[in-house]
């Protein structure tokens, strides 16, 4: 077996653990993530830790596996210095999926409603979604299926974990953060927001 074939299979048995791990730890302990709980101080503090150990996973095999200084290893998973240029264009990507709800209601003349504690499937969306998934697949995962590869190849490969890891939710309608709905995308958001 190649070596690629070795770190392709070693980059599999690490997104199918980050999928098992962010999908049932949640349910085993109880979060607030997917809009149900009893708010105490412990499922609110769980509801976050989760989610960030989940972003610290990357960084944390980038250091173990790969014997990376912190410096290293958060630059080489995407966690870099803040830049305004960034947030302008995710401004720009933003603000149409915000506005979606609103005009389909005004344009069908159909009221928006939002689903009780609508706040922590936001919550979940942001640190799961768009902070622990994208810093595993993109930081972690295409990262390394680049070295050695052509750009196009690991991109390539890059979107069969992508896929494969969200096949589940097309069957289950749940998974990574929460028990009941899967708040990703815009999914996430009409779950959260209902005409």
């Amino acid at each position: 077996m190649s070596s690629k074939q070795k770190s392709f299979i070693s980059l599999a048995i690490i997104v199918i653990g980050f999928y098992l791990g962010l999908t049932y730890i949640p349910q085993i302990v109880g979060t607030c993530m997917d809009g149900a709980c009893g708010f105490s101080a412990g499922e609110i503090i769980i509801s976050f830790a989760i989610p960030l150990a989940f972003i610290a996973l990357p960084v944390g095999l980038e250091m173990a596996l790969f014997q990376k200084g912190l410096s290293q290893a958060l630059s080489d998973v995407g966690i870099t210095r803040f830049r305004w240029r960034g947030v302008g264009i995710a401004f720009v990507y933003v603000v149409p999926l915000l506005l979606f709800f609103p005009v389909v209601s005004v344009a069908t003349n159909a009221p928006v409603s939002v689903q009780p504690n609508w706040g922590w499937l936001i919550v979940n969306v942001i640190l799961v979604n768009g902070f622990a998934e994208e810093i595993m697949m993109r930081g972690f995962i295409f990262r390394h299926l680049r070295e050695g590869r052509p750009f196009w190849r690991a991109a390539a490969l890059s979107t069969v974990f992508f896929a494969v890891y969200h096949i589940p939710l097309i069957f289950a309608r749940r998974g990574p953060g929460c028990h009941r709905h899967h708040p990703g995308g815009a999914g996430g958001i009409s779950h959260g927001l209902q005409l």
